[in-house]
């Protein structure tokens, strides 16, 4: 069916779908929440700033001190490396996460630094950073023990 006998079919004047013999702007009305309603039964329409900020905590517990106790470890070293002056440059982004929830990473300019409980903050750079990679990165070598800068 072409959309012209669609609209014939439903009386409709244009393919703007106003009904003929509408007297009135259609209702517009809030769609239903709940376990009838789309969202799964989620009030999603409740859910501000602060909630979103805090789900991923409910997520993952942990994660949010994870997050606040590496970024503390990571700027620290960033500070004794020299700052934006020093090797890695001007920070890009935000911390977060590493894939594995394990620990936490930062880009910069011309590096990363990784961070885990573990091992402590340390940075990625150049040469350090290539070889680091190439030997299969964090998936294979883990969170590095120590700088590796060059």
């Amino acid at each position: 069916m072409s959309g012209e006998e669609a609209r014939s079919l439903l009386q409709l004047k244009s393919s703007f779908f106003s009904v003929r013999g509408q007297t009135s702007k259609p209702k517009i009305v809030t769609p239903p929440t709940g376990p009838d309603g789309p969202g799964l039964g989620l009030d999603l329409g409740s859910l501000g700033l602060g909630s979103l900020m805090s789900l991923g905590g409910d997520l993952m517990p942990g994660m949010m001190q994870l997050l606040t106790i590496g970024q503390s470890a990571l700027n620290g070293r960033y500070d004794e490396l020299g700052g934006i002056t020093g090797p890695l440059g001007q920070v890009i982004g935000v911390p977060s996460l590493t894939p594995d929830a394990n620990g936490v990473m930062q880009l910069f300019e011309h590096g990363l630094m990784l961070f885990s409980t573990q091992t402590g903050a340390h940075a990625l750079t150049g040469q350090g950073l290539a070889d680091y990679l190439a030997e299969g990165g964090l998936g294979e070598l883990g969170f590095p023990a120590a700088d590796r800068i060059g």
